[in-house]
């Protein structure tokens, strides 16, 4: 191990006051390092147990396929309905304003869900750090562990050729609890070492899904609300170019229609003109009607005359009837 000045010294401090005869000793060797290592692989298991992604990509599955609706295509006819003439069915146009409003409550939700990715990223960084720190502090304690056995065995050596049989069995028994604590340490530390691989890749999937995200949010949403745009403008200007050749069309039928009546108003009147003229004949002949239909009145007139005359004498004849008779 690459330990620094002080680090060794405390190695040695620490093995030259370590009891390995005192149980106490031995069940506390190691035992702080120990509770936060697994403090940390409990938090990972944690972090793994409680790792749900699946709101999380059923919400980009629901993004993605409202993208998708923004390329209608035409249904394929069965063969059945081309057989029988049937017209093409179309799927229905979007609506836009409903898919952005849809759209941007999603984005909403998986932004909520990118700040708890990022919390955790941060954590499974820390822990990771720990993990490290940790380790290198394990491994001091393994080092210690080492040297205190090496001194152990050293003094059950003494002990022997001092013919000490109760101090010799005495350490040899403190010595195989002492190496059981080690060998719990070494496997708590080959824990440790699995345990890195592993907050790797809940750091790298963590990462992955956080850049996933920001590209919808950032990149594909942006670039599909342009499309969205471009459509827009597309249909608006579809549609003023139908309303425009509305226009057009109704001009002309205008203009064809007023540029036909003055053409039957010019032929009614030319028509009317023609017809309008009086001819010489016409003339003479409605002036012989004229003059026929004065000498008929003068006829008339006359023969009133003579009739108004021939009563007149009668009454003077009665007149004079009536005198005569008076004087009688």
């Amino acid at each position: 191990m690459n330990l620094t000045d002080q680090e060794k010294k405390l190695v040695y401090s620490f093995v030259s006051k370590f009891n390995v005869a005192s149980a106490s000793n031995v069940l506390e060797f190691g035992k702080e390092v120990e509770n936060r290592i697994n403090m940390i692989n409990n938090e990972v298991f944690n972090k793994t147990k409680d790792k749900d992604t699946t709101r999380i990509e059923e919400l980009i599955k629901i993004i993605t396929n409202e993208l998708l609706k923004t390329n209608p295509k035409q249904k394929k006819v069965p063969w059945y309905k081309l057989l029988f003439g049937l017209e093409e069915e179309t799927i229905e146009k979007p609506n836009y304003n409903l898919m952005i409003d849809s759209i941007s409550s999603l984005v909403i939700e998986l932004k909520s869900h990118i700040i708890t990715l990022q919390k955790d990223l941060q954590l499974i960084e820390l822990l990771k750090e720990n993990s490290v720190e940790y380790l290198h502090e394990l491994d001091m304690y393994l080092l210690c562990g080492e040297l205190i056995l090496r001194k152990a065995n050293q003094e059950a050596l003494n002990a022997k050729n001092n013919k000490d049989e109760l101090l010799y069995n005495d350490l040899m028994n403190a010595i195989n609890n002492f190496e059981k604590r080690i060998y719990d340490l070494k496997l708590m530390r080959q824990i440790t070492v699995q345990s890195m691989p592993q907050m790797n890749m809940i750091r790298d999937n963590n990462y992955l899904l956080i850049d996933r995200i920001n590209y919808l949010i950032n990149s594909t949403i942006p670039l599909w609300k342009n499309q969205i745009i471009i459509m827009m403008s597309s249909e608006s200007a579809k549609r003023n170019t139908e309303i425009t050749s509305e226009v057009s069309n109704m001009m002309n039928q205008l203009l064809s229609e007023n540029a036909t009546g003055l053409l039957e108003m010019s032929q009614s009147t030319k028509d009317e003109l023609k017809n309008g003229n009086i001819t010489s004949k016409t003339l003479a002949e409605t002036t012989k009607m004229i003059i026929s239909s004065l000498d008929e009145i003068n006829k008339i007139n006359k023969s009133i005359s003579e009739k108004e005359d021939s009563r007149s004498d009668s009454q003077d004849q009665v007149e004079d009837e009536t005198k005569t008779m008076e004087l009688k």
